[in-house]
């Protein structure tokens, strides 16, 4: 479970679930396509372990104990990454042969993982605005192009609540890395806010993501938004500084797995 969740197979699966759930609740509009949710799955993983790998190399991350797992399964982790990438290359190569627009698509979301982690952009040292682009990101590689850009009012809608709830979620991995971010002076709202206001931002957030997906008119939508939120306010409300990194990574991430459960629950309901 431990190497789940920190070599990040499980919040790659909780991608590749949200861009499933884009085809799932727009199935009007467009056949599933595995090669994106397999392009997302793949990308989540790589990225998100070269971020940490490249990290773990710096001194001034080695305090933490996270960082040391990743040198401790650094060729695990590498050898995983090349395999993944080397295997998939041909049914990739194949798709955006043949569907050239989804290569254009997906090189802007390449464009703005590079601008959050590189030199000389670096996004990510811009605390406050660090979760919009993750935000920003997840729903472009997860909703904007699994839709190939097509746009309409129930899209809209959708894709912004959504961008929404990621935000939230974002802002709570925020609280979980209070104590490195403050180590190296990065300026986010969570080491901003006190922990009582931070939480009634969260709690507001989620409420607006509601109210929002009233707008889809899609009861499965409607009803797993507002188990979602309820779950993620009692989440909220009982966060503190001290609350063990492991749970993050299960509770928070594993909040786009049980949103699609849920809508596929209710879409036999409503």
């Amino acid at each position: 479970m431990s190497f789940l969740l920190k070599s990040h197979l499980f919040i790659s699966i909780c991608v590749a679930a949200f861009t499933i759930q884009t085809y799932w609740v727009f199935s009007n509009l467009d056949g599933l396509k595995i090669t994106p949710v397999l392009i997302n799955f793949i990308g989540t993983f790589v990225v998100y372990n070269l971020q940490k790998l490249v990290d773990s190399t710096k001194d001034e991350f080695l305090v933490f104990e996270k960082y040391n797992w990743y040198n401790k399964y650094r060729k695990l982790l590498l050898t995983l990454m090349f395999l993944f990438v080397f295997i998939s290359v041909p049914t990739i190569y194949s798709f955006f042969k043949n569907n050239s627009n989804y290569f254009w698509l997906y090189l802007i979301g390449v464009l703005g993982a590079f601008v959050y982690y590189f030199k000389p952009i670096k996004l990510r040292r811009v605390g406050w605005y660090k979760p919009i682009h993750i935000a920003l990101i997840y729903i472009f590689c997860g909703g904007v192009i699994p839709l190939n850009a097509y746009l309409n009012e129930k899209i809209i809608f959708y894709l912004s609540s959504q961008f929404i709830l990621i935000y939230c979620l974002c802002l709570i991995y925020d609280l979980k890395d209070f104590n490195q971010d403050k180590a190296i002076n990065l300026k986010t709202i969570a080491t901003r806010l006190n922990l009582k206001t931070f939480k009634i931002i969260g709690v507001s957030l989620l409420l607006l993501h509601v109210f929002l997906v009233l707008f889809t008119r899609d009861l499965s939508l409607i009803y797993s938004s507002m188990c979602v939120a309820l779950y993620l306010i009692t989440f909220i409300l009982l966060l503190n500084y001290n609350l063990k990194y492991i749970l993050y990574l299960l509770f928070v991430d594993g909040v786009l797995v049980l949103q699609f459960l849920l809508i596929i629950i209710f879409s036999n309901y409503a």
